[in-house]
C-alpha cells in the first residue's frame, strides 16, 4: 500500500470522525477537551441541580436553615426556643440566584442546600445518601443496578469523604411519589446482590416524602462541588466506578443522561413485586444457599457470613414490615424524620458473625427455605414443678388456653380484667414444668 492510500484513508477517517463528533454534540455530548466559559458553566449546573429556587438553606457552623433577608433583624418566631421559619410572618426568603450558585462554588463559607420537593409535590431529581463504612460498595451496587434498567446516575463523594450521593436527574418534573417508588425499587434489587445494604437506606432518599408536609418545605440536600470541601479534601466531588475522582467535573455532569417520565412509569409497572413479597418464585427460591445453620435459643441465631446476599436479604424481609405511623405521616402531611419515623421497621440484629432474629419467626423461615434450614435447638425446657390449679376458668378463658395448646410460641392480648394471670396460672399449672414470669414493674409483682 502506497503512501499517499495511506494518507488519503487517514482522511477518510478524520473527516467521519469528525462527522461523527458533530452527530454527538448534536444531541448533547460534550467531550472532555472542550472549554467551556463560566456561563456555560453554570448553565449545566444549574440544569442538573434544579429544585426550589424561591428559597435555599445556608449552613452555619452546626446549624442548617433557610436564607433570610430578616434573620439577623431579631424579629424571627420562636417555639421552644427554636426559629421555626416556615410559621414566620417576618420572613422574607432569599431566592435561589446564579449568584448564589457561584459563591457555593468560588467563595469560602457559602454552602448552599437545596430543597428538592417542588410546591406541587413534583421534582427534578432523586438522590440516595449513603452514609455507612462501606458507602462507596453500596452506592456503586445502586448505580450499576440503575445502569442495567437504563438509568443514568452520578456519584458524589461528600463532604466528609465518609460517605456518597447518588444522584438521578429527570428531563422534567415528576411527581415525588413515582421518584421514591423508583428510589425503593432501586434500593430493594440493589440488596439482593449486595448483603451490606440495609433498610435504613429507604430513609435517605431526597425528597423523603410524597407530599409537602404542612407548615414545612420538605428535606435539603447539601449541593455538589462546595467551595470549603473541595479545598480541603477534595469532597463534594463528582467520582467514576474506581472511586477516584473524574477529570473534568461538569463535562461528566452534562454527559448524565436525564430519565423520562415514560422511562419512570415504566420500570415502576412493569416491576411490581414489592419490597415485602410473600409469594416467592421458584426462580427466585434455587439461588438460595442450599444450607442455613440457625442456633433456636432465646432468638435465632443465624450463621451469615456464607450466606449469599440474596438469601440474607430475604431473611431480613421476614423480620421487618412498613412502618403504620410513616405512612399516616404521609398522608396527614406531616414532617418526617428517619431517626423518629424510620419507612421500615426491623426486628433483626446484626452481630459478629450471626443475625438474630426473634423466634416466633421459626414457621415463617420454614414456609420459604424448609429442609434448607439446619436448626440446632437449645431451648432450656425447665423441670417438672408440683403444682395445682384452684381457679376456675370461664368459657372464652377455656378457648384461648384451648387455641394456646396448638402452637408452641403465641401471645395473648385481651383487654384489662380478662384474666390473663389466671390464664397463664392456669396453663402452668396444666404442664407442671417451671415458669419465667417477667413484669414491667414492681407494682404488678405485688398481685
Amino acid at each position: 500500500m502506497s503512501e499517499q492510500t495511506l494518507l488519503d484513508e487517514i482522511y477518510i477517517l478524520k473527516e467521519e470522525n469528525k462527522k461523527l463528533r458533530q452527530l454527538l454534540t448534536k444531541y448533547g455530548y460534550i467531550f472532555e477537551e472542550t472549554k467551556l466559559t463560566p456561563d456555560e458553566k453554570m448553565k449545566i449546573y444549574r440544569s442538573y441541580f434544579k429544585g426550589r429556587d424561591d428559597i435555599y438553606a445556608i449552613f452555619y457552623k452546626q446549624s442548617v436553615f433557610p436564607a433570610c433577608y430578616n434573620r439577623t433583624k431579631g424579629n424571627c418566631y420562636y417555639e421552644k426556643g427554636h426559629k421555626v421559619c416556615s410559621k414566620c410572618n417576618n420572613s422574607s426568603f432569599i431566592p435561589l440566584t446564579d449568584n448564589v450558585i457561584r459563591n457555593h462554588i468560588c467563595k469560602p463559607n457559602q454552602s448552599v442546600g437545596l430543597y428538592p420537593l417542588l410546591k406541587d409535590n413534583t421534582c427534578y431529581f432523586l438522590a440516595i445518601d449513603f452514609d455507612e463504612d462501606d458507602w462507596f460498595d453500596a452506592m456503586l451496587s445502586v448505580y450499576r443496578v440503575a445502569k442495567r434498567y437504563g438509568i443514568d446516575s452520578l456519584m458524589e463523594r461528600s463532604k466528609s469523604g465518609n460517605g456518597g450521593h447518588l444522584w438521578i436527574f429527570f428531563d422534567n418534573n415528576i411527581y415525588a411519589s413515582y421518584v421514591r417508588k423508583l428510589g425503593f425499587f432501586l434500593l430493594d434489587k440493589a440488596m439482593k446482590v449486595n448483603k451490606r445494604i440495609t433498610f435504613k437506606s429507604f430513609d435517605r432518599l431526597f425528597p423523603n416524602q410524597d407530599t409537602m408536609p404542612i407548615g414545612g418545605f420538605g428535606n435539603l440536600i447539601a449541593l455538589p462541588m462546595q467551595y470549603d470541601a473541595i479545598n480541603n479534601n477534595k469532597n463534594t466531588l463528582f467520582i467514576g466506578e474506581d472511586g477516584k475522582l473524574v477529570n473534568n467535573q461538569f463535562i461528566h455532569l452534562a454527559n448524565i443522561k436525564k430519565t423520562s417520565l415514560l422511562k419512570v412509569e415504566e420500570i415502576c409497572q412493569k416491576n411490581t413485586e414489592r419490597v415485602f413479597n410473600n409469594n416467592i418464585s421458584e426462580e427466585i427460591v434455587v439461588k438460595f444457599n442450599n444450607e442455613i445453620k440457625i442456633i433456636e435459643g432465646t432468638m435465632l441465631k443465624i450463621y451469615r457470613l456464607n450466606l449469599n446476599a440474596l438469601t440474607l436479604n430475604t431473611i431480613k424481609k421476614v423480620a421487618s414490615m412498613w412502618n403504620q405511623e410513616y405512612f399516616l405521616f404521609q398522608n396527614m402531611h406531616r414532617p418526617i424524620y428517619h431517626k423518629t419515623t424510620p419507612a421500615i421497621l426491623s426486628e433483626y440484629e446484626v452481630l459478629d458473625e450471626y443475625l438474630y432474629l426473634p423466634r416466633g419467626l421459626k414457621q415463617k423461615l420454614l414456609k420459604i427455605f424448609d429442609d434448607r434450614l439446619k436448626i440446632e435447638e437449645t431451648t432450656e425446657l425447665g423441670h417438672e414443678i408440683e403444682v395445682k390449679f384452684k381457679g376456675k376458668l370461664v368459657e372464652y378463658q377455656e378457648k384461648i388456653i384451648d387455641e394456646l395448646d396448638k402452637h408452641d410460641l403465641g401471645i395473648v392480648e385481651a383487654p384489662t380484667g380478662s384474666g390473663k394471670t389466671i390464664m397463664a396460672l392456669a396453663v402452668i399449672a396444666k404442664y407442671k414444668v417451671s415458669t419465667l414470669i417477667i413484669l414491667p414493674g414492681k407494682e404488678l409483682l405485688k398481685q
